[in-house]
């Protein structure tokens, strides 16, 4: 018996250094795919490091849903928004935290770009920009798109055997902003996060993205747009696109245990949705608790 228990602390102090020496091996990797220079950008960073630790936050993406809610109840919370967030009416009344871009279409000389850059800047006054450094960094400097002092970039071109979330790191590759947005809550601190807008009912409707304005994104122009949607609701089959939801659901769930590992809770505060990932709360119960 005795043989027995010392061999079973054995093979777990071994099992706990191999952890220890992947973990390394990882962090190694990881900082050997970034210059000099990506470190020193993304080094700055830091300065969000546990920033708002135990503090609520809200994700805001932009289904929907947000239609149904009254978004000034968050007005004095941690907020993260995203993409075309700036048309949402709120903005006469509150300002949001932070303001995430991962997607490509941001970064491309579209004309309707620039004017969605314009837009952003005229609307969100004191936000900070959370932009991936590999697609972002060149694009925005060369056009002088958003304020220096307020814009931050991070690496998110990583794989997800990453174990824990650094802004100061190589990140995994998100396939989704609002995927992005609730790995820099975790960095940040939050708790609990709340997410609002996180609808994901595209397979209910297939060739279109609904948000909680009417048109796309506005980064593209017509002419692509009309392109995409086609793209989206002719060539590509059902099947395809389960496929790339998918990959939405398998962030969400490796951003779960993230969060699990720091004890922090994300919560699913969407009115309806298809997000099935987290735990569930209504919207208006959360401020009934505060």
């Amino acid at each position: 018996m005795l043989n027995v228990i010392i061999k079973s602390k054995i093979i777990q102090k071994n099992r706990q250094f191999l952890n220890y020496l992947s973990l390394l091996n990882n962090t190694w990797e990881n900082k050997s795919r970034l210059s000099n220079s990506d470190l020193k950008l993304i080094e700055r960073n830091k300065i969000f490091n546990n920033i708002h630790k135990n503090k609520r936050a809200f994700i805001i993406a932009n289904g929907p849903s947000l239609n149904k809610q009254d978004l000034y109840l968050v007005k004095d919370d941690i907020t993260f928004v995203m993409n075309g967030f700036h048309r949402h009416k709120i903005i006469g009344d509150w300002q949001p935290s932070y303001y995430c871009l991962i997607d490509p279409e941001f970064f491309k000389d579209f004309q309707d770009t620039f004017v969605l850059y314009n837009e952003i800047n005229k609307k969100i006054t004191s936000a900070k920009f959370l932009i991936p450094l590999s697609r972002g960094y060149g694009f925005i400097k060369k056009y002088n798109l958003l304020p220096l002092e307020r814009t931050y970039y991070c690496a998110i071109y990583g794989n997800f055997n990453i174990p824990s979330i650094e802004l100061t790191n190589l990140m995994p590759r998100f396939q989704t902003v609002a995927a992005f947005a609730i790995s820099a809550a975790i960095y940040m601190g939050c708790n609990p996060i709340y997410l609002m807008g996180f609808d994901h009912d595209y397979l209910a409707h297939k060739g279109t993205y609904q948000h909680f304005y009417q048109g796309g994104d506005g980064m593209r122009g017509k002419k692509s747009e009309a392109l995409i949607n086609n793209l989206y609701e002719n060539v590509f089959s059902y099947y395809d696109s389960m496929k790339f939801m998918m990959q939405f659901w398998e962030n969400y769930i490796y951003l779960k245990k993230i969060a699990s590992k720091l004890e922090i809770e994300i919560i699913n505060a969407t009115e309806g949705g298809y997000l099935d990932v987290f735990n569930r709360s209504k919207y208006e119960n959360i401020f009934k608790l505060a």
